[in-house]
């Protein structure tokens, strides 16, 4: 089921367009030519949060206390309070079908993942779009939305860029241009397409006639090719609203055929930067309209107004995202910044590499450092863990005006079962109390825990009672969770037994 936001009328030149709550604010626009999805939301960019608040990719502030403390449960809309590189495990975690908010109410930690046809319930319950993509491609390339140009002129397009199949899927209006295929129209090369574009289309026309994005975004074609590579699908030009857009040099000026009150200032297009197939230079280029047009709806940027916003070419974005590991910038100078650590950011490690011969230290978000890289960084800021507050071991030491303070303290104020810790699969009560009420096929309504008990080797639901009781009833000791610790150290976690049921021994 496919869910859309109805309380903003988005659409993309006049085509209707099913717009996801993860689109909203996410930093691209999904509607156009009225940018609705985005309006106001500079101010979640502008945002800063308080000394003890950690500030997400979006612009959310969360408690500090909650970052990097649970990969299954992040406290950010965006996922961004956790490591987001080895997700594997979250993203398998959720698609066993985790109905909670952590799996069914997040959005994602960069604009550039957002928008694909994610199916996977990590993405959030209605987020499987491709169908919705495809149905809008195929209005896209629709005769009926490209009357500018001639039929004949149109199916040899749609021979061009590989769509027939696209096109006829659902509507054979038109099937008798085809015979069942391009052969009737273009004999069995692109090449001969190109050919017969010269011999049926205008001069220079764009294709197709709705725009590709905001900002008047379009593939223009031209009867002579002029770019010099060899994919002849390739638009001869791309084109946008050079009002917004950064264009170093316009080679032309073209008046749309489809609507002559409009002229856009065109270049031609990066081989390595729109590349593929059509429906894959479409997407490569709505990513260049992203990095290369102001997000603003009604001036072009040439300078921030706000301190703590970075300018790149027509575009201000947050300081929040220099050297975040994800390309902002058209000209990556977002990543390429090598004054990081004057920002004086709170959460990010001074991390240092020397690949090169030459020493280079960048200051980077905890979240955003992979591969075991960590031990290349420092921080001056130690916090404790959030699921470690209050689990009768001492995790976290700081003095605070000559007083040692631990995790430890103030432990009769702290409620270990909440909203937060309940049902999470850990024990943040001693006797586990946060996890004796969910659901589980041995506990059927039974307030307790699984045990396999180790005398009988019985499977039954534990009465909570008898957990952290000091008494082993169960194999592993699972009912004892401080057993292990308590006389052996923080390293092991399971009691194992020998043939000999009176002694025991650890396993990792």
């Amino acid at each position: 089921m496919t869910t859309c936001y109805e309380h903003l009328n988005c659409t993309r030149d006049e085509l209707p367009w099913c717009l996801d709550w993860r689109e909203i604010c996410d930093g691209k626009i999904d509607c156009w030519p009225i940018p609705v999805d985005e309006h106001n939301c500079e101010m979640l960019e502008e945002n800063e949060c308080g000394p003890d608040e950690y500030r997400c990719f979006n612009g959310q502030c969360i408690p500090g206390i909650f970052l990097s403390d649970d990969i299954f449960s992040p406290d950010c809309i965006d996922r961004s309070d956790e490591d987001l590189h080895p997700s594997v495990g979250y993203l398998n975690h959720c698609n066993m079908g985790d109905p909670g908010m952590r799996c069914t109410d997040i959005t994602y930690p960069h604009w550039s993942y957002n928008g694909g046809p994610c199916c996977n319930p990590s993405c959030g319950i209605g987020s499987c779009r491709a169908h919705l993509v495809t149905t809008f491609e195929r209005s896209l390339l629709s005769y009926d939305a490209n009357t500018h140009i001639t039929e004949k002129c149109w199916a040899t397009m749609i021979c061009l860029v590989q769509a027939t199949e696209r096109v006829l899927s659902e509507n054979t209006s038109y099937a008798h241009l085809f015979d069942g295929g391009c052969n009737k129209v273009c004999s069995e090369s692109q090449q001969s397409c190109r050919a017969k574009m010269a011999e049926y289309c205008p001069p220079l026309f764009e294709f197709p006639a709705k725009s590709l994005g905001w900002h008047h975004a379009h593939f223009v074609y031209s009867r002579n090719q002029t770019s010099s590579n060899t994919m002849s699908h390739m638009p001869d030009y791309v084109c946008y609203d050079e009002q917004d857009c950064s264009i170093s040099q316009p080679i032309i000026y073209f008046r749309k055929l489809s609507q002559p009150s409009v002229i856009v200032a065109c270049e031609l297009p990066n081989v390595e930067i729109i590349r593929g197939r059509w429906i894959f230079q479409v997407a490569f280029f709505r990513r260049q309209v992203i990095l290369q047009c102001s997000l603003k709806t009604y001036r072009k940027e040439t300078r921030c107004s706000a301190p703590n916003q970075f300018h790149c070419g027509n575009r201000c974005i947050s300081k929040h995202r220099l050297a975040d590991c994800y390309t902002d910038c058209l000209d990556e100078t977002d990543e390429t910044y090598n004054q990081s650590c004057a920002l004086n950011h709170k959460h990010r490690l001074t991390c240092s590499s020397n690949i090169t011969g030459t020493l280079i230290t960048k200051c980077i978000l905890s979240t955003n450092i992979w591969g075991g890289k960590r031990d290349d960084c420092r921080s001056n800021i130690e916090l404790p863990h959030f699921p470690t507050l209050c689990d009768g071991y001492i995790d976290y030491k700081e003095k605070i005006n000559g007083v040692m303070n631990t995790d430890e303290m103030n432990c009769e104020r702290w409620q270990c079962d909440n909203q937060y810790t309940r049902c999470d699969g850990i024990w943040n009560c001693p006797n586990g109390t946060d996890e004796a009420r969910c659901f589980h096929r041995v506990c059927r309504g039974i307030i307790g825990h699984p045990c396999l008990l180790r005398n009988t080797t019985e499977f039954i639901c534990l009465p909570l009672q008898y957990s952290n009781d000091g008494i082993v009833h169960c194999y592993g000791a699972t009912d004892e969770l401080s057993f292990c610790q308590k006389q052996f150290g923080e390293e092991t976690s399971f009691l194992c037994l020998a043939n000999n049921i009176d002694d025991h021994e650890l396993a990792n």
